[in-house]
């Protein structure tokens, strides 16, 4: 599946470019943004200036610099936004690196820059900021399988994404969420919001995932052609008819559908035109999908060849990105296909020498041949034993720093839990700390709220039941369910609406 939000990469360079143009014409100078880096960011940026710079390190536009460039470019942003006192520049700077950290797998210290980025938005009326922060603590509690704090986080950032009004947001949140419920086997959740995120914001590869969807789950055919046939007519349109992203990962997924409908050589040529647009457009996971499936087709068509060359292509460019993932480096994309065609291109003139060689020199040139190749499998071999037992290495580690980061959240909820049930006069003051967003909304909603009904509230939204609040509390059930119609009737919430839903997910 994939996610799609923002303008495209190709239309946005050749837009910046075109104004370049012209104003290097009338003006004979420099524009802002035609070099991005560290220097490019001086005391005298104005606030407008500063927003292009966030906008352009956001991950809305492609740009050639590697993730520790990012973040060394928005440290710089912030300082200037600080003496400014700017304060929503220094959030957006620290929403940012929180982004580009946790691209990097470096997910304690995202969750730390995305910490920062809450401080620096407390009291500001920005939906759309808030949306972002909530959506990248999301993006960083799924990766690290936390799926129920992923999922709560990122109901959150719809929230606010809804008061914002920001469509092509929506679709990417809505999307984010069908997503997690994938990883928690919720089809039918999955499902509904791949049509929410599509209600917000029709894009061919909304269509596309809705098909995918389809086809993965009961092999519907015809729903799957249906949605592929919409995303079809999507890309003629003057919206998307320049968008070669999506062309691209749209004619994958539709060669897939063909492959599953045995219609082998249509699929081929749709696997061939996605494969051009993937190279414009810079993707290479799609690119690692297009080869790994070719080789499948050209395997039921008995052409093992040609299945071994794009197995090659897979296997060269999937190294590629493998090593690039483990440095943390953000490689120009660009480069690691022509990497990848350098090798599969000098593999191919080897072959060609080869054979020349073994007509002019026969035999014994075909015994020297022979050995040489044996040698040099035996070489390949233990590089890829050497690569097994580093990646084996990495994942251990990065296995051991998402456990440290869960024993460390779960700890904070255990404590806050602890306070709670030990009637703590400190019970608050932690709740606030461990949960000051919520703490504030409820401040922000009624704020004329006793301790004691803050307290109540605290422990909704921590789940305690009627009973355990009676326990813990020391008053009878009863009186509970009184507090529950006097908080009701206070805060203004709806007969309909169950409270402790209500509570957990303050508007």
């Amino acid at each position: 599946m994939y996610i799609y939000y923002n303008i495209t990469h190709l239309v946005m360079r050749q837009k910046i470019a075109f104004v370049q143009l012209i104003f290097s014409l009338l003006f004979g100078v420099k524009t802002f943004s035609q070099e991005l880096s560290v220097n490019s960011v001086s005391d005298k940026l104005t606030i407008n200036e500063i927003d292009r710079l966030l906008y352009q390190t956001s991950g809305a536009v492609t740009i050639k610099l590697s993730n520790e460039e990012v973040i060394r470019l928005n440290q710089k942003i912030i300082q200037v936004a600080e003496k400014k006192g700017y304060s929503k520049g220094e959030a957006l700077g620290y929403v940012n690196i929180g982004n580009h950290l946790w691209l990097m797998g470096q997910y304690e210290n995202a969750i730390k820059a995305l910490s920062n980025a809450e401080k620096k938005a407390k009291g500001l009326d920005d939906p759309f900021l808030f949306a972002k922060i909530n959506q990248e603590y999301a993006q960083v509690y799924y990766r690290i399988k936390l799926f129920d704090i992923a999922l709560q986080r990122n109901a959150t950032a719809i929230s606010y994404a809804r008061q914002n009004g920001d469509k092509g947001f929506l679709n990417y949140v809505y999307a984010s969420r069908a997503i997690y419920f994938e990883s928690l086997d919720k089809k039918d959740s999955v499902l509904a919001y791949y049509y929410k995120a599509n209600n917000a914001d029709p894009t061919p590869l909304g269509y596309t995932n809705i098909a995918e969807y389809y086809i993965n789950n009961g092999k519907n055919t015809d729903s799957a052609e249906v949605n592929f046939q919409k995303a079809f007519r999507l890309l003629e349109t003057n919206k998307f008819k320049d968008n070669i992203y999506e062309k691209a990962a749209t004619f994958d997924n539709y060669a897939g559908l063909l492959t599953l409908k045995k219609d082998y050589q249509n699929a081929l040529l749709k696997y061939d035109a996605a494969e051009k647009l993937a190279r414009q457009a810079e993707k290479p996971f799609i690119l690692l999908n297009i080869y790994r499936s070719k080789a499948n087709v050209y395997h039921k068509l008995n052409d093992t060849k040609a299945e071994q060359a794009y197995l090659l292509r897979y296997t060269v460019l999937k190294d590629s990105i493998d090593k690039e993932t483990d440095r943390g480096v953000n490689r120009s994309v660009t480069n690691i296909i022509e990497q990848n065609e350098k090798e599969i291109s000098n593999s191919n003139r080897k072959e060609w020498i080869l054979i020349v060689s073994l007509t002019l020199a026969g035999v014994i040139l075909s015994l020297f041949i022979f050995f040489h190749q044996k040698r040099k499998q035996r070489r390949k071999e233990i590089d890829i034993e050497k690569k097994i037992i580093e990646k084996d290495h990495i994942i251990h580690k990065k296995d051991l720093e998402t456990n440290e980061l869960k024993l460390k959240i779960n700890e904070s909820f255990e404590h806050v839990v602890h306070l709670a049930k030990t009637n703590s006069p400190e019970f608050i003051k932690r709740f606030e700390e461990v949960y000051p967003e919520h703490y504030h909304k409820l401040q922000n909603i009624e704020p004329k709220l006793l301790n004691t009904e803050i307290k109540f509230c605290a422990m909704l939204y921590l789940n305690f039941s009627t009973k355990d609040i009676a326990e813990y509390t020391y008053v009878t059930i009863k009186t509970v369910q009184h507090r529950k119609f006097r908080l009701r009737k206070k805060l203004s919430i709806p007969s309909e609406a169950d409270i402790n839903d209500w509570i957990l997910n303050l508007p």
